[in-house]
């Protein structure tokens, strides 16, 4: 549990922190959970988490909320996107660098 995240799975990890599959307890909403686990980039993450409230657009995830883990790590719950990473997409279609693929939108 983080907060009134029930956690089922880890996702993703980077340098940074780790990307949980996680459930919102009182309202069932999937959401990617989004934990830094680099104190020093604290500041840059918040700034982050702002500027994503304030987007809407199709091809950039939303923010549902933010907060704290009781061990003093910053979270996000995301908009959760099924399908497949940017790795995989880039070995399926052999392109070597991410913007040779061509954009697609997503409807919401």
């Amino acid at each position: 549990m983080i907060d009134r995240y029930e956690i089922l799975e880890e996702i993703g990890a980077g340098g940074f922190g780790r990307v949980y599959r996680a459930r919102h307890q009182v309202l069932g909403r999937m959401v990617a959970l989004k934990v830094l686990l680099a104190r020093r980039e604290r500041e840059r993450f918040l700034r982050e988490a702002a500027v994503l409230a304030q987007l809407d657009h199709p091809n950039i995830v939303r923010i549902f909320d933010s907060g704290v883990t009781a061990a003093g790590e910053p979270f996000l719950a995301l908009e959760l996107l099924e399908g497949e990473t940017l790795a995989q997409r880039m070995q399926t279609t052999g392109a070597q660098r991410s913007w040779e693929l061509r954009a697609t939108s997503r409807r919401r």
